[in-house]
Parts: structure tokens; sequence; C-alpha cells
């Protein structure tokens, strides 16, 4: 579509007919006219209730159809990021980030057909001089380089994240894009680099063929922002697995002992994943340990998220699927019949009869390998045996 009369708003200034964006005042939003170095501004009041942000409430002309672009014109005062609501994607977003330059600068956000309503909220924003909707893609305005807002006189390496991650390889240009979004912000706030996943399924999709294009590119972003990076390697999560070894009979995952159902997250005592993981380590050192962006390593042993050993909590399983995960009992599949837990007053893990008939046909649909069978260790009496001595 294209607009005879582009909609916008500007503050101290009344947009006539059907061109007009209207500012709605009101108690969830209350804005008052200012005199700024800027010219008039609309000073948005702070919210008093703690679990509501302040924002500005937009009412656009009907009938738009898109594709459209908002622009946003605001005093960067602050630190923090701009938002709307309904959202848009990272890569249909600039200038998000207030960095308190003190200057006029502005946010856009780019909305396909039917993806904008007649009404809209924009969060981040105290002082608001001016809104405008587009029907072409407004031109970049470059981010300015300014100083850190925190200078420690002891320099220690100061780490965040900064959406350098996707669901899959597929959502590389997403997490650029909000990459892009968020290191500007990074770096004014005093931020030295950002950590992120490297997942194993996103190297090796195939045994022993590395692509490593995925952190090249994260690589790459850093060193445009200036910054570097600080890796969490995890290698045995069930939502990192490449499909390859979850087919594989090499898949040992852990089985809870109190209901008899087994998940893919590795389980710490076989070493039937030792050689992989060590491949893995060995051709990361190759590809990175020379490159000025590397800061550090750190290594994410099995578990839900990278940093549990055992499985504990969250919805995290193969291709980031549903999974069978508590805080109990893990000892590597097959669990024995019956375990008590020794200490704990009550016995945990449940015998062969309690379980509902067919859940462990059902829960266990692979056998583990004969170097993954649970033993005991020398003395220990089975009837009192903690989950933490099963091992190899």
């Amino acid at each position: 579509m294209r607009f005879l009369r582009p909609p916008w708003w500007r503050a101290g200034k009344r947009a006539e007919g059907a061109a007009g964006i209207e500012l709605v005042r009101g108690p969830e939003s209350p804005w008052k006219l200012e005199a700024s170095l800027h010219g008039p501004v609309a000073a948005l009041e702070p919210s008093r209730d703690y679990y509501r942000r302040a924002a500005f409430h937009l009412k656009l002309p009907e009938a738009l159809a898109g594709p459209l672009w908002l622009s946003v014109q605001y005093v960067d005062e602050g630190y923090g990021l701009i938002t709307v609501e309904p959202g848009t994607a990272q890569a249909r977003q600039w200038g998000v980030a207030r960095l308190a330059t003190g200057r006029l600068r502005r946010a856009v956000f780019g909305y396909g057909a039917g993806e904008l309503g007649g009404r809209l909220r924009l969060y981040g924003v105290t002082r608001l001089r001016a809104l405008a909707l587009s029907d072409a893609e407004p031109e970049r305005e470059p981010i300015p380089d300014v100083q850190p807002a925190v200078r420690l006189k002891r320099p220690v390496q100061l780490v965040t994240t900064a959406g350098a991650d996707a669901r899959t390889p597929e959502g590389l240009e997403e997490a650029l894009a909000t990459m892009r979004n968020l290191l500007p912000l990074v770096r004014a706030l005093g931020f030295g680099g950002i950590e992120s996943y490297v997942k194993w399924n996103f190297v090796e999709r195939s045994p022993g063929v590395f692509d490593w294009s995925f952190y090249d590119a994260v690589n790459d972003e850093l060193d445009r922002h200036g910054l570097r990076w600080f890796p969490l390697l995890i290698v045995g999560s069930a939502y990192t697995l490449p499909a390859w070894f979850h087919d594989s009979e090499e898949n040992a995952g852990f089985e809870c002992l109190e209901h008899r159902m087994r998940n893919d997250i590795q389980s710490i005592f076989c070493g039937l994943q030792d050689r992989y993981v060590e491949r893995f380590l060995a051709e990361f050192g190759r590809h990175y340990g020379r490159r000025k962006t590397l800061l550090g390593v750190r290594l994410g042993p099995s578990g839900n998220y990278g940093e549990a050993p055992y499985p504990a909590r969250g919805d995290w399983g193969y291709r980031c699927g549903p999974i069978h995960t508590h805080i109990g009992y893990w000892p590597p599949t097959p669990a024995p019949s019956a375990v008590s837990v020794s200490g704990s007053g009550s016995a945990i893990a449940r015998s062969e009869r309690s379980i509902t008939p067919g859940a462990s046909a059902t829960a266990r649909s692979r056998e583990s390998p004969p170097s993954c069978r649970p033993q005991r260790l020398r003395g220990a009496s089975a009837s009192t045996l903690p989950t933490g001595t099963w091992t190899r």
C-alpha cells in the first residue's frame, strides 16, 4: 500500500483526519507535554506498580494493511531497551538500545501484512518526540559509539548474555539480529564479552564432519562490536544431541527410579559418549584456540540446561521436545527393580509391583548397552545403595 498522507504524531502538533496517530492519555498511560532541548516532548510518568511497566498507548488509523514500519523518535536517556506490543522479529527492528546519549534518536519496528492492529503499546521510552507510520523501510541510522557507563578500578571479566542462540541452526539470522540490537547496550553498560551455548547438534550434524559456521558468524558479530566470547560447550544435554547419535545404540540416557521412565540426557556413568565429547573438544580447540575473541571456555556437563550433571527440571528434550524430568533419583538405564535411599527415612524408589502396568515397557524404548548397566560398588548393599554410587 502507498500512503497519500503517512500517519504521524508529533508532540505539540495535531494531525488532521485519518492521517493521525493518537497518543492515548489515561490512568494506564499518564503523560504530559513538557519542554526539552529538542522541542516539546510527551513525558511518561513512571509506574508506581511494581508489576506493571509504564507504556505509551498508541491508537492507530484503521484499515492498515501492511507491510508497515513504525518510527519512534525519542530522547535517548538512561540505559535500557525499547519494545513494542505486539512485538515483531528482531531482524525487523533497530535503534532499540537506549545508550544515554541525550540525543534525539529513532527506533524502528517493521510489521508484515495483518500483524499490526489498531492498538500498540510502546515500552522503554520516557520522553517521546514523534511517531510515524510508513509503507517503505526507513533508512537505518548509525549506532552512537559511547563510553562504558561502568569502569572498574580492578579490571575483571564482565560477561552477560545477548541472544547469540537459536533453537535450530536455521535461526542464525534472527540470532545475529538480536545481537545487533543488544550488543550496543552490552558495551555501554561496561560488559566486555557475552556467554553463549555451543551445541553439539549445531556443529557435528554428520559423524566426524564439523561445521562451525553458526558460531563463526556469532564471533564475527562480536568482533564488529569490540566484544569477546565466553562459550559454554554442551555435548550431553538431550536438546543438543545430533540425530545420528540420538538414533544410535550408544544413546544411553538416565532412567528415573520412581517411574521407570528414561530420557535422552546422557548418563555421566556410561562412558559411551566420552570419545565423541573428546573429539568435539579437540575440534573446538583447533578451530577457535587462536581466535582473539575467545575469552574463556566453560564445559557444560550432561543435564537439563548444561549446568546440572543430572536430570532436574525443565522441558528441554531431544529437538526441544517434551522430556520426563524432575528432581529425584536417576541411575543409568536400566534401573534396578527396587532401591531404597539410605538416610532418607522413606523408600523413594518404588518396586516393580507399584509401577503402572505397561509403563515400564513403554518408557524403556531402548535397552542400554551392556557396558552401561549399573554395577554396585564393593561392599554396598543393594537395599541401601545411594543413587550416586551407581557407576561403570
